[in-house]
């Protein structure tokens, strides 16, 4: 399995994580704001999924502006599909709850910029880079 696919697993696994503790925390104090909080964090899910998608599924072989405008164009993908999902939300589902739907969206955004920031970066080899 490349190193690629790991990442993505990685993201994807700290947003189940962090959804199962706001879950599991709202339903003991606030009930009424899971169905809002699962919301948010299936929102949160397909614009990080999106995001990483872009920039982990491919090898890394373009200079260093290429990878910029990669990063660049993910995060701009991840803001529309987030701002097109917390849209149709708000404007199909009868009583959304901010609170609830902030932490499950936000909570996801957390847990996957972290499961990123966190990874053990493996960086070339001179020889392999001479190459």
């Amino acid at each position: 399995m490349g190193a690629e696919s790991l990442t993505l697993k990685r993201i994807l696994i700290a947003q189940l994580v962090a959804l199962v503790v706001v879950v599991i925390t709202l339903y003991g104090l606030v009930p009424g704001d899971v169905r809002s909080a699962l919301f948010g964090a299936g929102i949160s899910v397909a614009g990080n999924g999106y995001a990483a998608w872009r920039v982990f599924s491919r090898p890394a072989r373009t200079p260093g502006q290429g990878e910029l405008f990669t990063l660049y164009r993910a995060e701009f993908g991840k803001l529309v599909i987030v701002g097109v999902l917390c849209a149709v939300v708000f404007a199909a589902v009868d009583e959304i709850r901010i609170g609830g739907f902030l932490a499950g969206l936000l909570s996801g955004m957390f847990a996957a910029t972290a499961a990123v920031v966190t990874q053990k970066v493996q960086l070339p080899d001179e020889e392999k880079m001479q190459n």
